[in-house]
């Protein structure tokens, strides 16, 4: 049998020369909030991250697996495959290629729970789903 941390040395290698042959620089893109002196929240300056991935129109799978659970998704929709590493774990992001944001519509989905591969459902281009 073999262990996570096996899985994630044969596999992470491999899929990082995928996202260098076939991906995207994406920007990862996460806005600020400061609270001026008089207790206002203004926004502040946003906080970007380059992670090289995937964009792609969402599966069939993916979109059946989403509906089981309840999940909608707009026509058409994408998902970001990211590595394992990509700053998206928390709430409050948007990904951007090309100057188009792409918004997340649920929690970033660590596949096969083995900390190898983050993948984002993503409602359309522009779209805040």
């Amino acid at each position: 049998m073999i262990t996570t941390a096996q899985l994630q040395s044969l596999t992470r290698p491999q899929l990082k020369r995928v996202f260098e042959a076939l991906g995207n620089d994406l920007l990862i893109v996460r806005p600020t909030t400061t609270v001026n002196a008089d207790g206002f929240d203004s926004p502040g300056v946003e906080v970007s991250a380059i992670v090289r991935g995937l964009l792609l129109p969402i599966s069939t799978d993916r979109r059946v697996k989403l509906a089981a659970t309840g999940g909608q998704l707009a026509i058409p929709a994408f998902e970001a495959l990211l590595p394992h590493d990509a700053p998206v774990t928390e709430p409050g992001f948007v990904i951007r290629l090309a100057g188009v944001n792409y918004y997340p519509t649920a929690d970033a989905i660590d596949e096969g729970s083995q900390g190898v591969l983050l993948v984002v459902p993503l409602a359309a281009p522009g779209n805040r789903g």
